[in-house]
């Protein structure tokens, strides 16, 4: 059978790279320190695409010490694949009117490129016909 590499419209409101800072001001009235043991997020995806189409991911914290290189975590026809990403060791985070937690996560999809104001990306060897499924999970985890 015949394959193809289509180019797929993503919506506008798809993010390649996610920053976030979140601050815990409200609780420094009521809590003065909070100890974690290493934290931080399960991720489960499936990825039905066909091979050659891997998804990356990458996800930093100062406030949790993680810092995981992007590589291809999850391979084109993996199903509910789930990676843990932790911090590196148990912390205690004193808790003031500046403390913020901070999320940096980039997701690389197949051949992702912005052209013209549009996000897309480019993937290889799809057959026609068939139907194809990127689903992407992420759960908090703090101990």
């Amino acid at each position: 059978m015949t394959k193809i590499s289509p180019t797929v419209k993503l919506t506008d409101s798809y993010q390649k790279h996610i920053d976030k800072d979140t601050s815990l001001a409200a609780l420094a009235d009521y809590i003065t320190s909070i100890s974690l043991n290493p934290s931080g997020f399960d991720v489960t995806v499936t990825n039905s695409l066909p091979s050659g189409n891997d998804i990356s991911l990458g996800i930093t914290s100062a406030f949790l010490k993680m810092d995981t290189e992007v590589s291809n975590d999850f391979p084109a026809g993996c199903s509910a694949l789930k990676k843990s990403y932790r911090g590196t060791a148990a912390e205690t985070h004193a808790i003031t009117e500046s403390t913020e937690i901070d999320i940096d996560a980039t997701i690389g999809l197949p051949g992702y490129e912005e052209v013209g104001g549009e996000k897309i990306i480019k993937i290889s060897n799809v057959q026609p016909g068939k139907t194809y499924t990127i689903d992407i999970h992420v759960d908090p985890v703090f101990d």
